[in-house]
């Protein structure tokens, strides 16, 4: 890998926000846990560039401190595990339901793309299905990043409470209409008001980023973390929201079949009009992960291919 080393954040007043120094340590103490993934202007729909490593606290002339790492620029090239798409189906369709508990679904937002009274709005147009938290602390340094909205579903479980309530489902209406008229009227409301909110988003003049994200439990007691994204409006933003029931069980079979499951720590998803696809994985050590669904086709050809790779050459 190609190795930058530089400073990633300083301690000190940067437009609108005020970075402590206790923050700056946080960061250290978090990327000595960790390696963390570089993702070009905080975008998280697109594959990390690199990691960060090595990080060392540095006291600066005018008493603030700064954070300095080393980044590992990822190679072009990158290890995948090819899978049948039918397989893929398949394993999908064998999946037990999910177990359903009780949880909050969570709004998160940058507030300089989206006002506090418009997420509020759409947290009180689904109050009645159960408790909705709000947090606008998605901070991200660039002038102002594509406007940022993540619905966060939690756990598998408080996940399925919401999926069984009839949102985020491509029959959410008619299964609320099965639960209650008040709970079809409610997730409706959730729809249009989030398109509605998504419209007035800043800035105008670039494609928001919307996301579910969800937290599946690995084997070892660690976390996967699955970020589902698209950057649609109207339709395109109504057909992601009623997708959102497919992500948990396509999340819990791509996860299975990556190369080292219990090292996996993160996937991501877009939402296309063939559904959902697979983008980009990273390991405990923010290592590229991938995951190929081919078509029969396709996937009969790799594995020919490949058998041809591994016999001997003829005398």
């Amino acid at each position: 890998m190609k190795r930058l080393r530089g400073q990633i954040i300083r301690s000190g007043i940067h437009g609108e926000y005020t970075i402590t120094r206790e923050a700056v340590e946080g960061m250290l103490e978090q990327i000595e846990a960790s390696p963390k993934p570089v993702n070009i202007e905080h975008d998280p729909t697109r594959p990390p560039v690199g990691r960060m490593v090595k990080p060392k606290l540095i006291e600066l002339p005018d008493g603030e401190v700064a954070l300095e790492t080393e980044t590992e620029l990822f190679d072009e090239a990158v290890s995948a595990v090819l899978k049948s798409a039918r397989e893929l189906e398949e394993e999908i369709a064998r999946l037990p339901g999910f177990r359903v508990g009780e949880g909050p679904l969570g709004l998160t937002v940058d507030p300089r793309s989206y006002r506090h009274e418009d997420i509020e709005a759409i947290r009180g147009s689904a109050t009645v299905a159960g408790e909705i938290e709000v947090f606008d602390n998605a901070m991200r340094f660039s002038v102002l990043p594509d406007a940022l909205l993540v619905i966060g579903l939690g756990a598998p479980t408080a996940a399925a409470w919401w999926f069984s309530k009839g949102f985020f489902t491509k029959l959410g209406e008619m299964l609320g209409e099965a639960a209650g008229d008040e709970l079809a009227s409610s997730y409706r409301a959730f729809k249009a008001k989030t398109v509605e909110v998504v419209e007035r988003r800043e800035p105008r003049d670039r494609p928001p980023i919307t996301m579910f994200t969800l937290q599946i439990p690995r084997s070892d007691g660690g976390v996967i973390e699955v970020e589902g994204s698209t950057r649609g409006l109207k339709g395109e933003l109504e057909a992601f929201l009623d997708a959102g029931s497919q992500l948990l069980p396509i999340a819990e079979v791509y996860a299975r079949a990556a190369a080292e499951p219990e090292r996996l720590a993160k996937m991501h998803f877009a939402h296309t009009e063939r559904g959902w696809k697979f983008v980009y994985g990273l390991d405990v050590a923010a290592l590229p992960v991938m995951v190929i669904a081919l078509s029969e086709e396709d996937y009969t050809k790799a594995l020919d291919e490949a058998k041809g790779a591994s016999q001997p050459p003829a005398p």
